[in-house]
């Protein structure tokens, strides 16, 4: 993954210390759900980010690897994954 910040769309629910304009009691509140997720469900909630999330998804579905459990592209980018068979 290239870790670019994306400057038309970002997500703060997932990721926490990314954005300069996230409000401190956001990241907070982040950092402490995806740690109680863990606690409780073995489950590491962990941030990636990509300028090129489309590519990088396309990319490792057709390498067949286990890079994404869950993932959550830009809403327009939906379709064409779809389109790829990329949801089941």
């Amino acid at each position: 993954m290239d870790n670019t910040i994306e400057t038309t769309y970002y997500s703060e629910e997932v990721g926490y210390d990314k954005y300069e304009t996230t409000n401190p009691m956001i990241n907070e509140a982040v950092k402490k759900r995806n740690q109680a997720v863990l606690d409780k469900c073995g489950v590491e909630i962990k941030a990636v980010y990509s300028g090129k999330i489309l590519k990088e998804l396309n990319d490792a579905l057709k390498a067949g690897n286990d890079t994404f459990d869950a993932a959550m592209p830009f809403f327009m980018h939906c379709a064409t994954l779809a389109q790829n068979g990329a949801f089941f």
